[in-house]
């Protein structure tokens, strides 16, 4: 199941600002699977991006300064969610969840979505009643 949805709403309303839920089948390795999935693409995005393992195909040309300011870069925020960047614009936020995959517009939606997620699928907890009676 995929959701796409617009909450929170983009300060600018942005018309393709927009929320992706995309459930998966939940399994024991999903989210660690994922985080070194992400964590090689960061891996490789800064490799590319290093000056000095210059391409072997083309030859190096030094950076410019507005050159490395917008390299594209995919970072992880401290509560786990991780950004894809081009200097200081993040072009989409991508939360982990045991059930489902979040991407979205800024690492705050993700996290509210994360956040709601959370609390609209938590498992009641529920006790067994015992029947009364001899």
């Amino acid at each position: 199941m995929v959701v796409v949805h617009d909450w929170p709403k983009h300060p600018f309303n942005l018309p393709f600002a927009k929320t992706l839920l995309i459930q998966h089948q939940p399994a024991p390795n999903f989210k660690i699977q994922a985080e070194k999935i992400l964590a090689t693409w960061r891996a490789m995005l800064r490799a590319m991006a290093d000056p000095d393992k210059p391409n072997s195909t083309k030859p190096a040309k030094p950076a410019s300064a507005w050159e490395k300011a917008f390299d594209l870069q995919l970072d992880r925020a401290p509560d786990g969610t991780w950004f894809l960047h081009a200097g200081p614009l993040v072009l989409i936020a991508i939360g982990l969840d045991d059930n489902f995959l979040v991407l979205s517009y800024s690492i705050p939606a993700a996290q509210m979505n994360l956040q709601h997620l959370k609390t609209a699928f938590r498992v009641p907890n529920t006790q067994s009643v015992s029947k009364g009676g001899t």
